[in-house]
């Protein structure tokens, strides 16, 4: 095993060796999915996170880049779902992530959706799904930084999460498929 090396000082050695480390660390894949009078789309991001349970409300975060149509999307919509997938779902990541297919609508007509009471498009065989109103968006660079207020939150599967770790998609203890 190669120990750890410190980062490089220069912004593109510091650059790589953060890209690296961050490899080494599990995220669990969603679909950020959302509708309304900018239109329908949707985005798969590993950058989700609780935030808050108290307050105005149970908060999440997503972390999208802001120069993809759904981060638009999403600000002029005010509205968004978050759908955990399972780790049978890969397929699904790679299509939202714009690496097959396409994600306009015929995007959605192949897979299994239901539209909820607030007309957010929640994918059926996701393993959770938290239907949240934009609170606030915070720039970073070149991301939007999406604070939900949760308004509606379910569990639909006892399946394990779809991972991403080392550039790869991943099931609780092997890969599931590339890249």
């Amino acid at each position: 095993m190669k120990p750890l090396e410190p980062a490089v000082g220069d912004a593109t050695g510091l650059r790589q060796a953060f890209l690296d480390a961050m490899s080494r660390v599990a995220f669990s894949v969603s679909v950020v999915t959302t509708d309304g009078p900018a239109g329908r789309d949707g985005v798969t991001v590993t950058a989700m996170s609780s935030v808050s349970l108290d307050a105005q409300g149970p908060t999440l975060l997503v972390s999208l880049h802001n120069g993809g149509r759904a981060a638009k999307v999403i600000a002029q919509n005010g509205s968004f779902c978050v759908n955990v997938l399972a780790d049978s779902q890969a397929h699904i990541a790679e299509l939202f992530a714009g690496r097959v297919g396409s994600r306009d609508a015929s995007a959605f007509a192949a897979l299994a959706i239901e539209t909820s009471p607030s007309g957010l498009p929640v994918l059926r065989d996701a393993i959770a799904s938290f239907e949240c109103r934009v609170r606030s968006i915070v720039p970073v660079d070149q991301h939007l930084v999406i604070f939900g207020l949760v308004t509606a939150a379910a569990t639909r599967s006892e399946a394990a999460p779809l991972l991403h770790r080392r550039r790869a998609y991943w099931a609780l203890g092997e890969g599931v498929g590339p890249r």
